[in-house]
């Protein structure tokens, strides 16, 4: 337990700073971290006998990171539909299949999906300035650009979703959520997710002087879409019979384990902010 709280402040403050420093770094941070988990991801599918196309799956997060920089949101569709029929294409002209072609370009694809295109929305969320404003918010005695802002109210409100599940369940828990997916996670600990998410986003959100109404929605939006991230790479996880997805980070598994929540969560609260507050 020590070695994971040392540890996961240590990352809290590393992340946050990059955060706040600006949109390169940040996006720079995210290709690095989907690329890890990309990696784990064909592990997991791997010890199920799945072969995903490590080539494409990386080219494809080469592409769409740079492109989530760069570029705009409104394009993202046409370039999801460019990488997948490149990807069918890359099997069709590939030399034979591991198990079949229906299990190895669909685990491609869905890798691509989730690891790559539902990660880009914290890139894009990074660039967002509220119309008519100046780009920035007041922030504890400093100013910081009003996406590093968006995106700390994201984070912490899916991290503490994470903490609330936790101590709720291990002090209250006594109703089981998904015991077929996941026999820890009970009812109590969901509702205390819910509640660490909200109390994240007013921790964050009240600072930035956002609206309390948006703040509690994008908390509750939170407490739920990490907790079902959490809960689909439960899935994955144990249909490849793995405790953890790696061992990247000391104390917390690897770095899927890290990103699960987030990955459900950055989309949600991104489109949130575009169409009810910007």
């Amino acid at each position: 337990m020590v070695k994971r709280i040392i540890t996961g402040l240590l990352l809290a403050a590393f992340s946050i700073a990059l955060i706040i420093w600006g949109e390169l770094p940040l996006a720079l941070y995210i290709l690095v971290l989907s690329g890890m988990g990309m990696n784990e991801y064909i592990f997991l599918a791997n010890r199920h006998k799945i072969r995903p196309s490590k080539t494409m799956a990386f080219f494809a997060l080469l592409i769409l990171m740079p492109f989530a920089y760069f570029g705009s949101e409104e394009y993202l569709p046409p370039l999801l539909f460019a990488i997948t029929l490149i990807t069918i294409l890359f099997y069709i002209f590939r030399k034979g299949f591991h198990v079949s072609s229906f299990l190895d370009v669909g685990a491609t694809i869905l890798g691509i999906f989730y690891l790559g295109w539902f990660f880009c929305y914290m890139i894009y969320m990074r660039k967002m300035v509220i119309p008519g404003t100046m780009g920035a918010f007041k922030f504890l005695g400093t100013t910081i650009d009003q996406g590093a802002g968006f995106v700390l109210v994201l984070v912490f409100a899916t991290s503490l979703t994470d903490t609330g599940a936790y101590f709720m369940g291990k002090f209250f828990g006594k109703h089981k959520l998904c015991p077929s997916i996941s026999p820890g996670k009970t009812v109590e600990g969901a509702i205390g997710g819910m509640l660490g998410a909200i109390a994240g986003a007013f921790l964050i959100g009240l600072p930035l002087k956002l609206m309390p109404t948006d703040i509690l929605n994008i908390g509750a939006l939170c407490g739920i879409f990490a907790q079902l991230g959490d809960l689909w790479e439960s899935v994955l996880k144990r249909d490849a019979h793995a405790k953890d997805s790696g061992s990247a980070i000391a104390g917390h598994g690897g770095i899927m384990d890290r990103i699960d929540s987030l990955l459900f969560t950055a989309p949600v609260v991104y489109f949130y902010i575009k169409y009810f507050m910007l």
